[in-house]
This record gives structure tokens, sequence and C-alpha cells, in this order.
């Protein structure tokens, strides 16, 4: 039996959680470019049946540029 487990999480880093709009969305500070990834804990619930995020961290990486930077948060 193989399992394929997908989850998708929409969170923001704890520290900017009420500074960003609801629209926006993180860039790379140095190459300006949207494909980032982010390190986050999550948590299952089990009344919920699903993920929830725990923590996540204040540092992104970004793909196109190969390194570990803030994000800059822009309107969508």
């Amino acid at each position: 039996m193989s399992l394929t487990l997908q989850v998708e999480l929409n969170v923001t880093p704890q520290a900017q959680r009420e500074e960003i709009e609801p629209s926006a969305k993180p860039v790379c500070s140095n190459c300006r470019s949207s494909e980032v990834m982010f390190s986050a804990t999550a948590y299952w619930d089990a009344a919920k049946r699903r993920f929830v995020p725990h923590v996540m961290t204040n540092l992104m990486y970004c793909i196109d540029c190969e390194q570990q930077h803030s994000p800059d948060w822009v309107s969508a």
C-alpha cells in the first residue's frame, strides 16, 4: 500500500502577520522573484483532519538567486 500526502500551507511568519495586507505576496528582497520557499512546522489536528501551521521562520529561500533572505511583501 502506498500513501501520497499533499499538504498546502498558507501561512505567514508570526512576526509579520499583523503588518501584511491580505492580498500581499512574498518576493525575494534581493532579485524580486516570487519563486520562494519558506520552512514551516505543522501539526496534525485530528478533529479538523488536516495539518495546521504551527511555526514558520521569517527567512525564505529564493529559488532563482539561490540565497536565503528576508522576504519583501508586495501587492498581489
